[in-house]
């Protein structure tokens, strides 16, 4: 009865989707705009509908018809910060070793950690353009934005770039979460250990809510990283994108930009 009635709820709200028959119970295929890992999905018309559910068996088998065909998919991109209430954790200080200066002080929200924690796991690039905690975020413009005021873009970049690679522990998903495992930005300000995905998307974050500049991600096997397009032509490692030079940043090494 409930399959149904989330089936029923989606039809009416004009959302894509199939119904799964799994064994004996009756399940949801549901058709997002992005890649998600980690859960079975059937193709229908160039369309993946996954089954969002942590123990689907084997003898899974998708109804032929649709009820909501031409109707919307659904978007996993957090375009705005969630409203979730406010659980406090204890406060946390995070300093960058080679700028003192840089220093952050903020406390987590749990009630979102926990959320995240079952969050479908998507592209690195949706970690990185999803939205921030408002309180994380605020504090994050107000300790840093008046020590990077007046300095010029090289300066600014190399700060955040050596308060994302020394003020954080290095380490590997697969030994804390038995696989690969990205971090939303606040997820990594928020445990103990990360690694170069989400100090990727940590940096993604900072540089373009401190800065004008633009930001990419690198991706490299077994790595990622990260690189910047700035308005004066800097020496060091680059790559092009759609014509323009992005300079090398790598937030999990101790290099500066454009190595």
């Amino acid at each position: 009865e409930e399959v149904l009635l989330t089936g029923y709820i989606l039809a009416q709200s004009g959302v894509d989707f199939r119904f799964v028959r799994n064994g004996g119970r009756p399940l949801l295929a549901l058709p997002f705009d992005t890649q998600i890992y980690k859960y079975c999905y059937f193709c229908v018309d160039d369309k993946k509908y996954y089954v969002v559910e942590a123990d689907v068996q084997n003898d899974c088998y998708l109804m032929d018809q649709s009820f909501g065909k031409g109707a919307a998919t659904l978007t996993l991109r957090i375009s705005s910060p969630m409203n979730l209430g406010y659980s406090k954790e204890e406060t946390k200080v995070l300093t960058s070793k080679k700028y003192p200066e840089m220093r952050l002080e903020l406390t987590g929200n749990k009630a979102l950690i926990d959320f995240y924690h079952c969050y479908p796991r998507m592209d690195w690039m949706e970690y990185s353009l999803a939205s921030m905690n408002k309180e994380t975020e605020d504090c994050i413009v107000d300790s840093f934005r008046p020590i990077l005021e007046g300095k010029n873009e090289e300066e600014v970049a190399n700060m955040i770039l050596n308060f994302v690679q020394t003020a954080f522990t290095y380490g590997y998903d697969d030994q804390i979460w038995g696989s690969d495992r990205p971090f939303f930005a606040d997820e990594t300000l928020f445990y103990p250990k990360s690694d170069c995905e989400d100090r990727a998307i940590l940096f993604s974050h900072l540089i373009r809510k401190l800065t004008n500049l633009e930001v990419v991600l690198l991706h490299y096997p077994n790595h990622l990283a990260t690189a910047v397009r700035f308005s004066n032509n800097l020496s060091g490692d680059y790559v092009m994108v759609d014509g323009q030079k992005y300079l090398v940043c790598d937030p999990t090494g101790y290099k500066p930009i454009g190595n």
